[in-house]
């Protein structure tokens, strides 16, 4: 019986490269010409990059008994938000109203490819020989996914002492079947002091 050598993945080749963007941004426009009324934007993306290669070689315990073994790891994500919000406030005399109107439209996007070689002529090209592998397995991974809301909100008060509130909502989903992308919801609600 023989043991692994606790140092042996020292010997592993390994190249991890990755890269990640991130950006968020926000514009607001306040109209001079219609009081209390005023616009804005948010927008947001993700862009995130990996490529991960690792070769054990003859010279370590997994290479020796497969005669070297590669292993490569390829992904890259993106992902994009944007809101458009309406507002409109006024107070008239003892009369407040506030409106807030919603659009939103975000993604997300994810591929993946993997491969794994083993049984290399032998060790010089290190984890650039994936084609020169007796045997050879691959997996790949996609998905996207989009989501879209679209809300409005309308509060009235009078006199700071009584309130009410309508919301309605519609929400949408590819993650869901086609028949149910699509939900709505709606709520009321008031008080007095």
């Amino acid at each position: 019986a023989f043991s692994i050598n606790p140092l042996g993945s020292l010997n592993n080749k390994t190249k991890d490269i990755r890269a990640k963007v991130i950006t968020n941004n926000v514009l607001e426009v306040k109209f001079p010409f219609i009081k209390g009324l005023s616009y804005k934007l948010n927008t947001g993306f993700t862009y995130q990059n990996s490529s991960y290669k690792n070769y054990q070689g003859l010279d370590t315990y997994e290479g020796a008994s497969a005669n070297g073994v590669l292993n490569t790891d390829d992904w890259h994500s993106e992902e994009w938000i944007l809101e458009n919000i309406i507002s409109y406030q006024r107070e008239f005399g003892k009369h407040r109203i506030f409106f807030t109107g919603l659009y939103s439209a975000q993604s997300k996007e994810y591929e993946q490819n993997t491969m794994e070689g083993k049984n290399f002529p032998n060790d010089v090209m290190y984890y650039y020989q994936i084609s020169k592998a007796a045997t050879m397995s691959g997996n790949s991974n996609y998905y996207k996914e989009n989501h879209i809301s679209q809300m409005g909100r309308l509060n009235y008060t009078y006199a700071d002492k009584y309130s009410i509130e309508v919301l309605g909502r519609r929400d949408g989903s590819s993650k869901l079947a086609k028949e149910q992308r699509w939900k709505n919801f709606y709520s009321i609600s008031g008080f007095w002091r």
